[in-house]
């Protein structure tokens, strides 16, 4: 029963994966909650803000994670789900 679950489990997992890669390969953007996720794979802690902004140019997910009394900005495409940068926001630093 066990072993049938973890099977079961594993599929599932594999399978939203695969999904996730297919919408990535067809130009669908990420969404917010996938930006989320791959966030806090990045900076394991509690998220505060997710926007969707033009950084330099480029459009990109800004995720500020709160982690040990400090908040990290992770910066990823929305295209391809990769992290672009995770910067430490300095007291002071606020967002424009």
């Amino acid at each position: 029963m066990k072993v049938m679950k973890l099977i079961v489990f594993t599929t599932l997992v594999f399978a939203g994966q695969l999904s996730f890669a297919a919408g990535a390969v067809k130009g669908k953007d990420i969404t917010e909650s996938d930006a989320k996720k791959i966030a806090l794979k990045e900076v394991a802690g509690e998220v505060k803000e997710v926007e969707r902004e033009n950084e330099h140019g480029q459009d990109v997910y800004s995720v500020d994670v709160a982690k040990d009394g400090k908040i990290f900005e992770v910066s990823i495409d929305p295209k391809s789900g990769k992290v672009l940068r995770v910067e430490e926001e300095k007291p002071g630093q606020g967002k424009e």
